[in-house]
């Protein structure tokens, strides 16, 4: 049979099957005009008039309401109560408690660097103590038991999953190195499901039932919402997620007992919960792309550090970031050394400084490379620290007088998953002038007839590997003091250190007159003269 629909300014002919499809489905709206032979002869008619619409859509309707008044038990309710019971009992055990926390836990730590993504679900099951366990309970069953009676068991169970995950999510984001149990995230999702859907489906609930829903239990929520903002323990950032996520949920799903929506709901049902799969793996893939990192410098170097990594001294005497999970550590670190570093010979000094605070370290990989054209090199290390196998990314720059030096070490077994982390920090360094170099060129801006300005002006760009403006800082303090034996020395040490560029021969030989022109002078700057035989390797171009 032939049916022709007009709803709006759209007409369109559909068959009967196809229309009471979509009454189920809630896709007519009641003042759609309608026409067929059989029915209607050969007028339109309000579709609201039909006995065929109050079938389908008002006895939906009359079995909620009649749903509301009866009291069965709700099943998915008193299971996620007694699981959460279980583990209550469970973590009783001795030792069982601190199993769960490592484990099961909502700790950022562990889902970021380690991709444990299932925590942001398992964490409901913990609780910190037999009060809390019961506060979380009394809400699961009022606001559980309601909530299942009105919208069905698949609807309340994503309901609450969603809002544990919202929760544990949020909390996650606004404090990456923190720890949190509990379900409160999902009981706050159920009590704010209750709110909307009272106020969605006023019309529907039962005169006995409304003080279950909507305005009604408002009250509960704000109660619950203001005591945990009095609490410093209480994770406060999860209820909001868990209430936003419960309140979404409600919003767009329907209850089970209104059968026009059922196609509708159990497209609801199947996308949220492929997206919520989808989301958990795409985390899980990303991994260490997802740690929160701050930039951090150390006298000159630039880089990236985890967040919520942890200070304190290494074994090569840095100070240096810890993962909370133990499994890892960062040094940013500069020394400055009494002459200029070759890369070879930064990695033989490295090596030793490492290999004396743990045993058989060893280099497995080392490979040149330039960082804003300084020489440097990447090199990946083997170790045993207390007899465990570790692996160490390092990556070091020599820069005149300067090394620096980042590195991190990982336990052998979990090297491999840290590469991601490694590859964000060395992407990420960076070279700036070192502070002693920067404060002497703003003495110099302030002050430019001052000799002693110029010559540690000079110092610092000797020390900095930029022989030819450490030559100009020095020719200016000379003009200013010609007879210092302190500028003298310097431009020696420039010499003795960097070689002779032929460009500033002329200076050279100019200061070095200067030099022979007074015994005493000589004598001085000849004590102060660097060992002999030493040529460090001048910057790269890059």
């Amino acid at each position: 049979m032939i049916v022709t629909l007009k709803i709006g300014d759209q007409r369109k002919e559909i068959t009967y099957d196809e229309l009471e499809r979509m009454l189920r489905d809630g896709q007519v709206p009641p003042d759609a005009m309608v026409h067929f032979d059989a029915v209607t002869g050969d007028r339109f008619l309000p579709i609201s008039d039909l006995e065929l619409y109050r079938d389908l859509v008002h006895s939906d309707q009359v079995a909620l309401r009649r749903h509301l008044k009866r009291r069965g038990l709700p099943l998915v309710t008193l299971l996620l109560a007694g699981i959460q019971f279980r583990f209550y009992l469970w973590s009783r055990l001795p030792g069982a408690r601190t199993w769960l926390m490592e484990h099961l836990a909502n700790w950022g730590p562990a889902i970021l660097e380690r991709s444990e993504v299932y925590r942001l679900f398992t964490c409901s099951l913990i609780h910190d103590g037999l009060t809390h366990l019961a506060f979380n309970l009394l809400f699961l069953v009022y606001a559980g038991w309601n909530l299942e009676h009105a919208m069905g068991r698949v609807n309340l169970l994503l309901l609450y999953s969603v809002s544990i995950f919202s929760g544990g999510l949020l909390s996650l984001a606004a404090n990456p190195g923190g720890m949190s149990i509990g379900a409160s995230a999902g009981d706050f999702g159920l009590i704010a499901g209750s709110v909307v859907f009272g106020w969605k489906h006023g019309d529907l609930i039962p005169a006995s039932a409304r003080k279950y829903f909507g305005w009604a239990i408002l009250p509960y929520l704000v109660l619950a919402f203001v005591s945990g903002m009095t609490s410093a323990q209480v994770d406060n950032v999860g209820h909001v997620g868990g209430l936003l996520a419960g309140a979404s949920m409600a919003t767009i799903l329907q209850p089970r007992l209104l059968r026009r929506h059922h196609a509708r709901n159990r497209r609801l049902q199947i996308w949220v919960s492929a997206l919520l799969l989808v989301f958990l793996l795409s985390m899980a893939a990303a991994g260490q792309r997802l740690v929160p990192m701050e930039s951090r410098t150390e006298a000159g170097i630039v880089t990236m550090t985890p967040a919520y990594w942890l200070d304190g001294w290494t074994f090569t005497g840095d100070r240096g970031s810890f993962s909370p999970t133990g499994l890892a550590t960062l040094v940013v670190a500069t020394t400055v050394h009494p002459q200029p570093l070759e890369i070879e010979e930064a990695i033989r000094q490295f090596l030793e400084q490492v290999d004396a605070g743990v045993k058989h370290a060893r280099i497995v990989n080392s490979q040149p490379a330039t960082l804003d054209g300084w020489p440097a090199a990447s090199v990946d290390i083997t170790l045993e620290i207390s007899g465990e196998p570790y692996f160490m990314y390092a990556f070091l720059v020599c820069r005149g007088h300067y090394l620096h030096r980042v590195h991190m070490h990982i336990e052998r077994a979990h090297a491999a998953h840290y590469d991601v982390l490694w590859n964000r920090i060395r992407q990420n360094i960076e070279l700036k002038e070192p502070e002693e170099l920067a404060s002497a060129r703003s003495a110099a801006i302030s002050h430019p007839s001052s000799w002693r300005v110029h010559f540690k002006l000079g110092e610092a760009l000797r020390r900095a590997g930029l022989p030819d403006e450490a030559m100009d800082a020095y020719m200016l303090a000379l003009n200013e003091a010609p007879t210092r034996a302190q500028v003298l020395t310097g431009i020696a040490t420039i010499i003795e250190e960097y070689g002779e560029e032929p460009g500033r021969r002329a200076e050279m030989r100019q200061a070095l007159e200067i030099f022979r022109g007074s015994e005493e002078q000589r004598q001085e700057v000849l004590k102060n003269l660097p060992s002999p035989g030493f040529h460090a390797q001048k910057p790269v171009e890059p």
